[in-house]
């Protein structure tokens, strides 16, 4: 069982390092051998092995992704007090006021917005295509 333990540490090792040597390499600049960083993404020994990530690797990544969704995080959260403050507002009204309201956003969400986000969804998907064989 000890012997067992050992070998999968030096594979999980062993991957580790050539995540580093990779990072390392496109960190610097320089070129990048073809299919090296296609090798380093496939698991070795089966499906079902855990690939560890550089914590360097994965700070940089999150910083990346943290840039890019942040700002999206923002507007989305934006947009669901848009339609809350309205509704704090009229609940200070009365009862009645306020379940009128509620109904009124929850049939809008359901027959108007979803509507609109399904054909915004679909011509993005149209756009990128006919922009990409230049039939515009």
């Amino acid at each position: 069982m000890n012997g067992e333990i050992q070998k999968a540490w030096k594979e999980i090792k062993f991957e580790v390092d050539y995540m580093d040597l990779i990072y390392d390499v496109i960190k610097d600049g320089t070129d990048v051998p073809k299919g090296v960083i296609e090798e380093a993404l496939l698991l070795k020994n089966g499906d079902r092995k855990p690939v560890l990530i550089a914590p360097k690797a994965f700070v940089e990544e999150l910083k990346k992704v943290t840039a890019i969704a942040g700002p999206m995080v923002v507007v989305t959260l934006l947009q669901y007090l848009l339609r809350v403050a309205p509704m704090i507002m009229v609940g200070h009204i009365s009862e009645l006021s306020l379940s009128s309201v509620a109904i009124a956003t929850s049939l809008t969400n359901v027959t108007g917005y979803s509507v609109l986000f399904g054909l915004s969804g679909a011509l993005e998907t149209l756009c990128g295509q006919a922009y990409g064989t230049e039939q515009y």
